[in-house]
């Protein structure tokens, strides 16, 4: 590599840091400065972070896993995990409204400090000039993780945000696990395929594990469903995915006050999207192994799609439109009665 082309690299570098040097919010790390070892044969460079984590979430998994907590963090375990999810959903609608994408999301890439979740380690994060914000990239995919990369990243296909969207989903399906007491190490053996735990090559039977976790965690189950939906065109956004989170929140058969994170703040949200998985139709997978599951057949006969309107947070927000699945079976035992709140409880 010539002088002139290692100082294009680094100039281009430096841009990138200092986007990510503004970005400021509660579940993001801040990210101080970068620096370079000037070495030629092996260029190398660092970033500095803060706060200083406890942990990254796989670490804290895997003592959950294990039954190991740490003491000062005094919430139930399942209480905590449940806010993470409004916590990670913020901070990802965050990111991609500040023309980021991370393109690396993973539990090892997300820090604890004091039972505060952070996203982290931008090492592979794209900055976006403001036209380019829904435009897909093209092409080798460079360095990502295969385990929780988005199929459209595995395949080489045009990918955007929701790629990030999509690999927020395998995690939350980890917390998930984890949260409700089962183990990690089972859900991989679950989920194998062809020697291989990478999500995008399983898909089908991590639809049928959550399925199975449905009867313990309706909404987070329906979260799931919805980031991790293998068509990008119907993937959930980040900011209607913390949209949903919210207004769902708001409406809790037992809460009254702020959302479970602060950051996601107390205005309406207005307009968002949601799925439900229509439990009349998809129970029977979860007690009979031999019902065929899969991503086709949850699209064709069991996925609804719904978009919202919140304008006041003391009212439910109102339905705009209804996208039904192809080969809906019935329908009629829902549609005169439907409204956000009954949804969470299908």
């Amino acid at each position: 590599m010539t002088y002139a082309s290692r100082r294009e690299e680094a100039d281009s570098l430096m841009k990138e840091v200092e986007a990510l040097k503004k970005l400021r919010h509660r579940h993001v790390v801040e990210i101080k400065s970068i620096y370079e070892e000037l070495k030629w044969e092996k260029r190398k460079f660092g970033v500095i972070m803060e706060p200083v984590a406890d942990c990254t979430l796989k670490e804290y998994l895997e003592m959950r896993e294990h039954g190991i907590d740490r003491q000062d963090w005094d919430q139930p375990k399942f209480d905590r995990i449940k806010t993470w999810f409004g916590c990670l959903a913020s901070g990802l609608a965050y990111i991609h409204s500040q023309y980021i994408r991370h393109k690396d999301i993973k539990p090892a890439n997300i820090l604890l400090k004091n039972g505060l979740i952070m996203y982290s380690d931008f090492g592979t994060a794209r900055v976006l000039a403001e036209d380019e914000l829904d435009t897909q990239t093209e092409g080798h995919p460079g360095f990502r993780t295969v385990m929780y990369c988005a199929p459209e990243v595995a395949d080489w296909q045009a990918r955007g945000r929701k790629a990030d969207v999509f690999s927020l989903g395998c995690v939350f399906v980890e917390m998930l696990t984890v949260g409700l007491g089962f183990s990690l190490q089972d859900f991989a053996n679950f989920r194998e395929t062809n020697g291989s735990r990478a999500y995008h090559l399983c898909l089908d039977l991590t639809l049928r594990w959550l399925l199975r976790l449905r009867r313990h965690a309706k909404d987070r189950v329906a979260y799931c469903c919805a980031v991790l939906n293998p068509n990008p065109l119907l993937r959930i956004s980040s900011k209607d995915l913390a949209g949903w989170i919210s207004c769902q929140r708001d409406y809790s058969n037992h809460y009254r006050g702020d959302r479970a994170c602060r950051a996601l703040g107390h205005s309406p949200v207005g307009k968002f999207w949601t799925i439900c998985l229509h439990s009349r139709f998809a129970r029977k997978p979860t007690l009979d192994p031999q019902v065929p599951v899969s991503w086709a057949i949850a699209q064709d006969k069991w996925i609804a799609r719904y978009q919202w309107d919140q304008t006041v947070r003391s009212e439910l927000p109102s339905l705009v439109q209804v996208v039904l699945p192809e080969n809906v079976e019935d329908y009629t035992h829902v549609e005169n009665w439907i409204n956000f709140r009954s949804l969470s409880n299908l």
